[in-house]
C-alpha cells in the first residue's frame, strides 16, 4: 500500500455551482485536475454554519455527538447563550487520531481551533481566534517564527464597507496562509496536512453579485494549491473539501419578528416612538451620499448596533439575554431563538421562567414548527425554510439536550435573521418591524451543498453521490492507511478508490473507545469579546 500522505485543502462556503462552471473555462486549472483525475461530488451539511460544519469535518460525527451547536451554544439554566471554542468539541479531531498512531500532521488556519490542543506537528488557529496577540499556535513557540517568515500574519479580514480594498484584503490573507503552509509542509516529514482557506467564505458574503471579485480568490487559492501539490508530491492524496455552500440572497426573514407576530415572544419594553425615524432618515442619507464607508471606522457599527437595540453592552455576560437586548417578558413567552439555528421551547423546570408544561411540551413544539414551516413569501409563494425539525430528526448523540428543540435550514434566496433590532447598522433604512426586508450587508449566504474531492494512488474517476460532513474524517483515515473509529457516524467514501485499491485495503476499525478527555474550558471575557465583535462586524450574530 502507498504510504498514504493526505493533503486535505478545506474552502468556506464552496458549491460545485460556482467551481464547475469555472474549471470548465480554464480559470482554475490545479482543481480541475484534482476533480477531473478522482472523484468528486456534492457534500452534504445538515446544518450549515461554520462551527458546526468544520467540526463533523474533523471529528466525523453529527452535532449531537461533537457537542458544538452553532457560534453559540445555549447556557443551561438561562435565556443566554455563550460562545464555543475548540475545547466544547466533544470528540477527537481528525489530526488527533493520526498524531495517536504516531503520524506527523501539518494543520493551518483551521476554524474553531482556538485555544490549540496539542497536536503530534504544527497546529495554527484559525477562524473564531482572538488574534495573533493571543497564544494561537502549538507549539506556542511556533507564533514567534510565523512573525519572521510571514510578517504581518494575521487570522482572517476585517470587513469593509470600502468594496475594493475587502477584496484585497481578502487575497492578502490567502497568500498569507499559503505561504505560511508552504513553509510548515517543509519544516517536518508530515502525514496529513489539513489546510483550510476561509476567505471564500467571506468573498461570497459580500460579492456574490460580483462572479469576477470572488473568481479572483479562488484563482489566487488555485495557484498556491498548485504549489501545495508540488510539496505533497505525487504519491500524496488530495482531498478538497467544503463545510458548505454559498447561494444569493434575495431576502432576510426575522425569525424575532414572526415570534411576536404569533404571540410567541413577550415583549416587556418598546423602544420610545421616533427614535425609529430618527435612524431611518440616517440611515437613508448614508446610503444617497454613499457615506457607508464610515461605517468602517473602529467601533462605530459596535456603537451604532447598540443604540439601534437600545441599550449598552453590559460587562455580565449572564445579564445579556440573547439577540433580544433584554426586551423580553420570559414568563409570557413561549418559544425563543437558541443558539442561531433553531427555537427552544420555554419548558417548566427547564428554563429559569417557563411557561410551557413538559406534559404539553411536544404539542407545543410541533404548533411552533407547523407554523414556522409554513411561513412562505409573500410575493412569490415560495417556502422560506427547507425544513422545520424536532431536534431528534436531525441530530442523534449526547448532546441532543444541548440543542435547540427545533432546527431550521432555509430556503434558497433567504437568510433568517435572529433580532429585534439588526445588529447591522445599515438596516437602520428598514429598523420598522417587518418579517422580510432587502439584505444590506451580505448578498450571498450559505447553502447545504458543499464539496468534496478525492485524487491521488487508487482513487477512482467519477462521481461521490450521497456524501455528507461526517464522512470525511473516516475517509481521511482510511487513505491514510489507518482504523477508523467505530463511533464515527460517517462512512469511508469508498466509492472514491478503486475496487482493486479496496480489495488491497480493507476497511480497518478501532476496536475500543480510546477518546482523551478534554475539560470545556471559557475563555477570557476580552478573548470573547474580541471574537464576538468580530462575529458581528462579518453578519454572523446579531
Amino acid at each position: 500500500m502507498p504510504r498514504g500522505r493526505v493533503i486535505v485543502i478545506g474552502m468556506d462556503s464552496s458549491p460545485l455551482t460556482l467551481l464547475s462552471p469555472w474549471m470548465s473555462k480554464g480559470y482554475l486549472p490545479t482543481f480541475a485536475k484534482i476533480f477531473n483525475s478522482g472523484s468528486y461530488g456534492n457534500l452534504y451539511s445538515r446544518i450549515p454554519v461554520t462551527p458546526i460544519a468544520w467540526s463533523s469535518i474533523y471529528t466525523g460525527k453529527n452535532p449531537g455527538k461533537h457537542g458544538i451547536m452553532g457560534f453559540r451554544n445555549h447556557k443551561p439554566d438561562s435565556y443566554s447563550d455563550i460562545g464555543v471554542n475548540s475545547t466544547m468539541r466533544d470528540s477527537r479531531d481528525v489530526w488527533t487520531i493520526a498524531g495517536s498512531h504516531g503520524k506527523k500532521v501539518v494543520v493551518v488556519n483551521t476554524p474553531l481551533t482556538y485555544p490549540p490542543r496539542p497536536v503530534n506537528g504544527f497546529l495554527v488557529c484559525g477562524f473564531m481566534a482572538p488574534s495573533t496577540g493571543y497564544g494561537f499556535t502549538y507549539p506556542a513557540s511556533l507564533s514567534e517564527k510565523i512573525r519572521e517568515i510571514v510578517p504581518n500574519y494575521r487570522i482572517g479580514t476585517a470587513p469593509s464597507y470600502i468594496k475594493n480594498l475587502y477584496l484585497k484584503e481578502l487575497n492578502s490573507t490567502v497568500q498569507m496562509v499559503g505561504d505560511l503552509s508552504k513553509y510548515l509542509l517543509k519544516q517536518i516529514d508530515w502525514d496529513l496536512a489539513f489546510i483550510v482557506f476561509k476567505e471564500t467564505d467571506e468573498v461570497q458574503h459580500s460579492f456574490y453579485d460580483r462572479p469576477e471579485a470572488m473568481l479572483t480568490v479562488y484563482q489566487r487559492i488555485d495557484k498556491i494549491a498548485s504549489e501545495l501539490l508540488k510539496i505533497a508530491g505525487e504519491d500524496a492524496y488530495v482531498i478538497v473539501v467544503s463545510d458548505h455552500g454559498g447561494e444569493p440572497i434575495n431576502k432576510q426573514f426575522n425569525v424575532a419578528e414572526f415570534l411576536r407576530m404569533n404571540s410567541l415572544i413577550k415583549l416587556n419594553r418598546v423602544p420610545a416612538k421616533g427614535s425609529g425615524n430618527l435612524f431611518r432618515i440616517l440611515g437613508q442619507s448614508m446610503f444617497r451620499m454613499r457615506l457607508e464607508w464610515i461605517l468602517d471606522v473602529p467601533g462605530t457599527r459596535s456603537l451604532l448596533g447598540q443604540i439601534m437595540k437600545g441599550r449598552v453592552r453590559s460587562g455580565n455576560s449572564d445579564s445579556d439575554e440573547g439577540f433580544y437586548g433584554g426586551k423580553i417578558d420570559w414568563s409570557g413567552t413561549t418559544a425563543f431563538i437558541s443558539s442561531g439555528i433553531g427555537l427552544r421551547i420555554n419548558v417548566k423546570g427547564r428554563e429559569p421562567q417557563g411557561l410551557v408544561d413538559p406534559a404539553d411540551f411536544e404539542k407545543v413544539r410541533d404548533d411552533v414548527a407547523k407554523k414556522l414551516g409554513e411561513m412562505k413569501d409573500p410575493e412569490n409563494g415560495s417556502n422560506v425554510f427547507r425544513y422545520v425539525l424536532p431536534k431528534e430528526l436531525v441530530l442523534k448523540g449526547p448532546h441532543l439536550i444541548d440543542a435547540p428543540d427545533i432546527l431550521c435550514l432555509p430556503n434558497t434566496g433567504y437568510l433568517p435573521t435572529e433580532s429585534l433590532a439588526s445588529f447591522d447598522p445599515i438596516a437602520v433604512v428598514s429598523s420598522r418591524p417587518s418579517l422580510f426586508r432587502k439584505s444590506t450587508l451580505w448578498c450571498g449566504t450559505h447553502s447545504p451543498e458543499g464539496i468534496i474531492a478525492i485524487s491521488g494512488p487508487g482513487a477512482a474517476k467519477g462521481r461521490v453521490e450521497n456524501a455528507v460532513l461526517d464522512d470525511v474524517a473516516p475517509t481521511v483515515l482510511y487513505a491514510m492507511g489507518l482504523p477508523i473509529p467505530k463511533d464515527m457516524d460517517g462512512r469511508v467514501l469508498v466509492e472514491g478508490f478503486t475496487s482493486a485499491h479496496r480489495a488491497a485495503n480493507p476497511i480497518n476499525w478501532e476496536s475500543e473507545n480510546t477518546e482523551v478527555e478534554v475539560a470545556p474550558q471559557r475563555l477570557s471575557r476580552e478573548e470573547e469579546t474580541i471574537i464576538e465583535d468580530r462575529l458581528k462586524a462579518l453578519g454572523y450574530l446579531s
